[in-house]
């Protein structure tokens, strides 16, 4: 299909790879979903705020034909810093967090390859599963979605299409044997979320314990369970720990970008609770996709100072 050609070189520019999963595998993707609900490590409250919302339908009324097509693209880590006056502050925010940009370059690429008169949707669809059955990724141990050439460091996006296409890769999951007999993520996880001992008769199988992951507190308001100490604390939201110890991301490592640095009235700002009482500021957090967290920016960066 000359769209998807096209799709791919598109994608080239951005060092971004692309699968095509059919809609008719919907229905399987939910039922995968839901046999998480109440399974070991996912609690109701988790499974409620990150997978009760997914939408496993196709976005126009009458259109049962359409595909999905799943981008992964490299994003490395950001730095931030932030100046208190008593002290300055570097931090990062962790790949994945940045998206609209790569959002809107996708559709970008999409709408170039496929014509003005194809419809397309954002899929708001598990992206890790989903890379995960499209033979995009694997899972580590950590139960993140690798991505060759570009480790976990991949910011995943999933879009309908309106129109059948003929390619299908959907098939089963893969784990990383890279994983078995490694547990350097599990051993620097500060709250001990990450399973660093099951392994089945077929190898390891990703075990994580989402109520103790630091990431799901850190996009969560109020107050942190006891056993998140000051110095666990790593990112203005969200956590690096289990991804920075791995050596499949080693050679990404280098890939920092020095993203924006706030300075005192505007720290002194965040920490106030009052990001919205400067359009700068407002602008700056937009800007970098952290308007979304401003309820937790305040709390969290108190932990860090």
């Amino acid at each position: 299909m000359k769209a998807l050609e096209e799709l791919g070189i598109s994608l080239d520019r951005y060092g971004a790879k692309y699968r095509v999963v059919s809609s008719v595998h919907l229905k399987e993707l939910k039922r995968e979903i839901e046999a998480l609900y109440g399974s070991d490590g996912i609690d109701g409250e988790v499974f409620e705020q990150y997978l009760s919302p997914f939408r496993y339908q196709s976005p126009w009324n009458g259109c049962r034909a359409h595909s999905i097509i799943v981008i992964a693209v490299p994003q490395g880590l950001s730095i931030v810093s932030f100046d208190s006056g008593k002290r300055r502050l570097k931090t990062v925010i962790p790949p994945t967090y940045i998206y609209r940009k790569i959002r809107e370059d996708c559709f970008d690429a999409l709408n170039r390859s496929f014509g003005p008169t194809v419809k397309i949707e954002k899929a708001l669809l598990p992206l890790k599963l989903l890379a995960a059955r499209s033979g995009l990724g694997s899972y580590g141990r950590n139960c993140l979605c690798y991505v060759p050439l570009m480790g976990s460091f991949a910011r995943i996006e999933a879009f309908h299409i309106a129109c059948r296409i003929e390619r299908d890769d959907w098939g089963e999951k893969t784990l990383l044997k890279e994983c078995e007999g490694c547990t350097r993520c599990a051993d620097n996880c500060p709250t001990g979320c990450i399973d660093g001992e099951t392994q089945t008769p077929g190898g390891l199988k990703p075990a994580l314990n989402t109520g103790r992951c630091i990431t799901i507190h850190n996009e969560t308001a109020g107050d942190f369970p006891e056993y998140i100490k000051e110095r666990d604390h790593n990112a203005i939201v969200g956590c690096i720990k289990c991804q920075t110890v791995c050596p499949l991301n080693r050679p990404y490592l280098k890939k920092k970008i020095d993203l924006e640095r706030f300075a005192r009235r505007e720290t002194k700002l965040i920490l106030q609770n009052r990001h919205d009482s400067s359009k700068t500021l407002s602008a700056k957090l937009r800007r970098h996709d952290m308007d979304e967290y401003g309820d937790v920016l305040s709390r969290n960066l108190k932990m860090l100072l």
